[in-house]
């Protein structure tokens, strides 16, 4: 017979694991009867691992823990799971249930932590079967530190219904140390002030708070301040807040910033901190921080001497006076160093921004610094070094000279003032030397001979530059002649306008009662001046020449008035008292009348006429013992006489530029006897009146 009891009959195996056996007996049999021992065995869980992201000690890491459960250690939604951590981990208070996943599903509820025990109980938010992967991630953020000391861990993981404990596999933590990236060391120059590029990367457990240290260690050879003041040193471009302090070539840096764990980190100790080798040859240094204290060996660097620049002047030598070149010269500089054939060669004037050499260059004018020095490829350079050039190709000028060529005067001597362009030059007229003041400006007397002087100039500059001037001044004491040939002393005329004519000396100012005369190339003079009243006049002629010199002279002419003007219709040719004239237009017929031009015949007569162009009048003024206004325009027959209306048989007309009026207007306006020959077709006016 056989009976089979079924999982669901809920009998449940004894709770410890051995050899156990059951006793059987039935109603007609009643005597019990011992089984053969049947053995029961723990259920556990297995295929326990762990890893550890990062392996390294004293920092938070993930953990990921993974196992296998046994052949009855299926697990029911909200069963625990117990992970008791090894000795120096470090457990946090609390852990937020987002932070750990059992097979990417995350808690229903927070673990508990005995952090004593370093015993972390997870209740599962899913169900396993038998023999079913389980995968536990425990997220960096958890704030799960390792162990402080490196070695080989284990950690112990079992299950509420596997209460085994089963250890894991071996997971190694080794110490956090940095790791080195860069150095880089401008100049590389023996003997100059170095400036340092340190570039690293913390590891893991390197991160740091503001105000921890990093120290920085440099081999035998270099040579260090004994401090370096903070403003020399930046930590990812910030300044320290605290000075750099060094004892056997250690130098400690008190962060200014926190640094995150595995960051890049620059160090910069800039030129001025004053480190410096005094000998070729490669050297090292080694960093480590208060966080990760393992001295890390950083890749050499190479110092050595620098390379040298060469000048070459041509000419040599300054080719003027107290050291200044005359002319350009030409520069050519040229480099050699041990670890470069062509470093390359900058160069500067003055204060001036940096170039980089590439071929001959030439000085600018004036006194002017070069400063020069080469830098290889490595980043080797040589202090500066400097040459004065003194260049003047600029001969010097005299300017602003209160004489000029060929100038006339009538004194004993001359005073000269100008300026040179250079006032340190030295200035020589007529060979004797002449100060000159700081502005430039001088000032000297020089004596003259009658007639023609040449007044020499010589400039030096102070490099020796010459400029050479001559000026041609004519002293001339002789006043001019003057030979008039008419008018006659005494003479009578009739006219008020009367011609004066003569001779004086060529290129001389010659005016007659004011009025300017024009003078001929031969000192022949010709021209009209215009008498003043009836009577005795006075005629002053005043000549002066070139230099200044004055003769006058004067003669008595009477005027007794008495004009006659013909004039023929048609005809440009007229006479005034039998002189003859010619007409810009002839008089003409106009509407029955006969038009005469205006100006030839009130000018004729003595008097002023003025054209206004806006208003389009002519106003004449006639003055001889009373003074008569006349106001005429071709726009209108009404002209005005002293105030006076006066109309005119036809309006006034302009032909060719030139007013013409009706002949009786001049009669009666002008006080004029007008005759008309008709057989001749003649004008004959005479003025005045009864004359």
């Amino acid at each position: 017979m056989e009976i089979v009891f079924t999982k669901e009959c809920g009998i449940k195996n004894p709770t410890e694991p051995g050899n156990y056996y059951l006793t059987v007996a039935t109603s007609r049999e009643p005597t019990y009867i011992t089984s053969y021992y049947y053995k029961i065995v723990e259920s556990m869980i297995k295929n326990l691992t762990v890893s550890v992201n990062p392996s390294v000690t004293k920092v938070e890491a993930e953990y990921r823990i993974s196992f296998t459960t046994g052949e009855h250690g299926s697990l029911e939604e909200g069963d625990r799971i117990y992970i008791k951590f090894p000795s120096y981990t470090k457990l946090p208070d609390s852990i937020d249930r987002h932070l750990i996943t059992i097979n990417g599903e995350i808690l229903d509820k927070s673990p508990d932590i005995d952090k004593t025990d370093r015993l972390l109980t997870i209740k599962t938010p899913v169900s396993f079967g038998d023999e079913e992967e389980v995968v536990i991630i425990i997220s960096r953020e958890a704030g799960i530190r390792n162990p402080g000391i490196p070695g080989s861990y284990k950690l112990k993981v079992w299950t509420e219904k596997e209460p085994t404990k089963v250890l894991s596999n071996l997971y190694t933590l080794t110490e956090s140390k940095i790791t080195p990236i860069s150095v880089k060391v401008m100049p590389p120059t023996v003997g100059m002030n170095l400036s340092f590029e340190i570039k690293f990367k913390t590891g893991p457990g390197g991160s740091m708070r503001e105000g921890e240290y990093i120290y920085i260690r440099f081999s035998e050879g270099v040579d260090l301040p004994s401090y370096i003041p903070k403003d020399y040193v930046k930590i990812k471009n910030i300044p320290l807040t605290s000075n750099v302090s060094i004892n056997n070539n250690l130098l400690t840096i008190k962060t200014p910033i926190p640094i995150a764990r595995e960051e890049e980190v620059t160090v910069v100790i800039l030129k001025d901190a004053g480190i410096k080798i005094k000998e070729e040859g490669e050297y090292s240094l080694w960093v480590y921080t208060s966080r990760e204290t393992g001295e890390v060996l950083f890749p050499s660097f190479l110092v050595y001497p620098p390379p040298e620049t060469e000048i070459k002047v041509s000419p040599e030598t300054p080719d003027g006076m107290n050291g200044w070149y005359k002319t350009t010269p030409i520069i050519e500089l040229k480099a050699k160093s041990k670890y470069d054939k062509n470093p390359d060669i900058f160069f500067r004037w003055d204060n001036g921004a940096w170039s980089k050499y590439t071929g001959v260059i030439t000085p600018p004018e004036g006194v002017h610094v070069l400063y020069y020095f080469a830098r290889d490829h490595l980043g080797s350079e040589e202090l500066p070094k400097s040459f004065i050039f003194k260049l003047d190709t600029t001969l010097p000028v005299i300017m602003n000279l209160n004489i000029r060529e060929g100038m006339y005067v009538n004194k004993e001597s001359i005073e000269i003032t100008g300026n040179v362009s250079e006032p340190l030059s030295v200035l020589l007229i007529q060979g004797r030397r002449v100060p000159i003041g700081s502005s430039g400006f001088f000032k000297t007397n020089i004596p003259l001979n009658e007639g023609a002087n040449t007044i020499s100039f010589v400039v030096i500059d102070v490099a020796g530059n010459r400029t050479f001037r001559g000026v041609k001044i004519i002293r001339d004491t002789i006043p001019p002649d003057i030979e008039i040939e008419y008018p006659v002393p005494w003479i009578t005329v009739h006219t008020k306008v009367i011609e004066v004519k003569g001779k004086t000396e060529p290129k001389v100012e010659l005016k007659v009662n004011g009025k300017p005369i024009p003078v001929r190339e031969d000192g022949r003079f010709f021209g009209e001046v215009k008498l003043e009243r009836s009577g005795t006049n006075a005629l002053e002629f005043v000549v002066k020449d070139r230099a200044g010199n004055i003769t006058r002279k004067s003669i008595a002419v009477i005027l007794i008035l008495k004009v006659r003007i013909e004039l023929t219709i048609g005809n440009r040719e007229a006479f005034v008292n039998d002189m003859k004239k010619f007409l810009d237009y002839p008089p003409f017929i106009y509407k029955g009348r006969t038009m005469v031009p205006l100006r030839f015949i009130s000018e004729s007569f003595g008097a002023d006429v003025e054209w206004d162009s806006v208003v389009r009048v002519a106003t004449i003024v006639l003055e001889d013992g009373e003074k008569i206004t006349i106001k005429v325009s071709p726009d209108s027959n009404v002209a005005s006489i002293n105030g006076e209306p006066y109309t005119m048989d036809v309006e006034p007309i302009i032909r060719e530029g030139r007013l013409f009026v009706p002949i009786r207007f001049i009669a009666e306006g002008l006080g004029a006897e007008v005759n008309w020959l008709p057989e001749e077709r003649k004008v004959v006016i005479i003025y005045p009146r009864g004359g």
